[in-house]
């Protein structure tokens, strides 16, 4: 019986401390959870991320100033560098913006280039908790179906004649969720091209690009823009790093990203991840 009550009090403790206080979601480590993108305890790189930020505020205190509102020029450069080196595409500093994640990002969009009553268009099936996110600011969700290269501009194309202002157009180009298909250079060219006729803002959810398993990296969506001001293409250090860490970059042209760099919010406390972004610096740099 002692040695049973000793089996359970050490289950417990095991339990608790897998669990802890602070996930979103908790779930049994007995449990793989195929539903939310929880990773392992054990995988998250919580010695790097802490000696890094430990470093980088050792260097300059002026990490925990507010910081300017696109991030810092330094680790956008570094960011630009690495990006290209992995995706093979030539990406600039100056095209991008540090977000707070994705989905902070998604909801700032919105505020940005949307007004309430106006209408997205989103990939069905797609992202499960996107339309929250466009619910929460007053937009109207319309599903458009997504088939084995995509979603489908055919049937884009009808819903953008339909009566009413489309304001965004949320996809997944590559390795959608749930669908996992990507889709090919031809229907992204005419995807941007259906955005530029309807005056809508294509928003790219692109946080898996990098995870390839084989050959090269899926370019980011922005890629196939040309200076056309069409498209944001959204990264996220999420599913690379630790979702916690709750950082990514927004990829568009100048005149989506200053538009980005007047919400309020922005401008009154500055980048959204300062401490964070600098311990960032210091993994990719390493």
């Amino acid at each position: 019986m002692r040695d049973a009550a000793a089996g359970t009090k050490e289950r417990i403790v095991t339990l608790t401390h897998q669990l802890g206080p602070y996930p979103q979601t908790k779930a049994s480590p007995d449990c793989i959870n195929f539903r939310l993108g929880h990773p392992s305890p054990s995988l998250l790189p919580a010695r790097e991320v802490g000696e890094m930020a430990q470093a980088k505020i050792k260097d300059s205190p002026l990490l925990l100033q507010y910081g300017k509102v696109r991030g810092y020029d330094a680790f956008r450069e570094s960011l630009a560098q690495w990006l290209s080196r992995a995706s093979g595409t030539d990406i600039s500093a100056a095209n991008l913006f540090i977000t707070g994640g994705t989905s902070t990002a998604l909801a700032f969009a919105c505020q940005v280039f949307a007004s309430p009553g106006e209408r997205v268009l989103c990939g069905d099936p797609t992202y499960f908790l996107a339309q929250g996110i466009f619910d929460t600011h007053g937009l109207s969700v319309e599903g458009v179906p997504v088939d084995e290269h995509g979603m489908s501009t055919d049937a884009l194309r009808e819903a953008l004649a339909r009566p009413g202002r489309v304001a965004l157009i949320y996809c997944m180009p590559s390795f959608h969720n749930p669908c996992s298909v990507t889709m090919p250079t031809e229907r992204r060219q005419e995807l941007i091209e259906l955005a530029e006729e309807h005056d809508a803002l294509i928003l790219a959810d692109e946080p898996y690009n990098l995870l390839a398993y084989d050959g090269e990296p899926p370019a980011p969506l922005f890629a196939m823009d040309e200076g056309r001001g069409r498209v944001l293409s959204l990264g996220s250090f999420s599913k690379l790093l630790a979702p916690g860490i709750r950082l990514g970059w927004a990829t568009g042209s100048e005149s989506l990203l200053s538009r980005l760099e007047g919400h309020g919010s922005l401008r009154s406390g500055g980048v959204l991840k300062q401490l964070m972004t600098g311990a960032v610096h210091g993994l990719i740099d390493s």
